[in-house]
């Protein structure tokens, strides 16, 4: 098997668990690459340990994870899934010397569920909500969804802000970005994604759409967006070498 030069790293979503991106880890490790995936903060156990977790917690735990792979001496391929993604735009706009490209897949910059900007209000009167259905296939769900069926409201509302604040400094993402979307998500907007294409400075900017859930590496297309970024980043570390 080819050693790729290039590491990657690979950030989950919202209450997920590290299953829900299992399947592009194993074909990017199949396919020579270097893969970390870290937990980040209150994730992994019990939704109740989201509690007082903010979403600066879980971008200083991915800036940890970048520098640590960045320091073995090669800029970081950077995938990121929902709120994984938002984190992996902020850390390219961050740092771009670090990262060679980034991968968002339906990255977390708007919510479809209507009362998403009042989440900061609706904390004091309801201290959590259920979480939202991701997959078009129910049966993919009831056999590989374990993401926390809840998750407090105060902590949605860090990333709810998070959000908002990473669409304001969108305009200086300068590295290369491929997007992932479905066009049947039913928890981020696709015009989420096309507010990236429109508003990053990056001189190579692309999208592909796909028809499946939210949950992009678990549901019924999830075989097909896997192999798609393996294929992206294998093409990118050739051209860089």
């Amino acid at each position: 098997m080819k050693k790729r030069e290039m590491p990657v790293l690979l950030l989950h979503g919202f209450t997920s668990s590290l299953d829900c991106v299992k399947k592009p880890a194993e074909v990017l490790r199949a396919a020579g690459f270097e893969v970390v995936t870290p937990l980040l903060r209150g994730h992994g156990t019990r939704w109740e340990d989201l509690r007082g977790v903010t979403a600066a917690d879980w971008f200083e735990d991915g800036r940890r994870a970048l520098d640590e792979l960045y320091g073995r001496g090669r800029p970081v391929a950077v995938v990121g899934l929902s709120m994984g993604g938002l984190v992996a735009l902020d850390l390219a706009i961050h740092f771009p010397e670090k990262v060679a490209v980034v991968v968002g897949a339906a990255p977390a910059l708007e919510f479809s569920n209507p009362l998403s900007p009042l989440s900061r209000h609706l904390a004091r009167l309801i201290p959590s909500f259920p979480s939202p259905n991701a997959f078009v296939d129910q049966d993919l769900r009831r056999r590989f969804d374990t993401n926390y069926k809840r998750f407090p409201t105060a902590t949605f509302a860090s990333l709810f802000a998070y959000s908002r604040e990473v669409r304001g400094r969108l305009d200086r993402l300068t590295v290369p970005v491929h997007l992932i979307h479905s066009l049947k998500d039913q928890v981020v907007p696709p015009r989420a994604t096309r507010h990236v294409l429109e508003t990053a400075r990056s001189e190579r900017k692309s999208v592909s759409w796909y028809n499946c859930g939210h949950e992009l590496f678990l549901d019924l297309e999830s075989d097909a967006v896997a192999a798609e970024v393996r294929d992206l980043l294998v093409a990118f570390g050739e051209e860089k070498r």
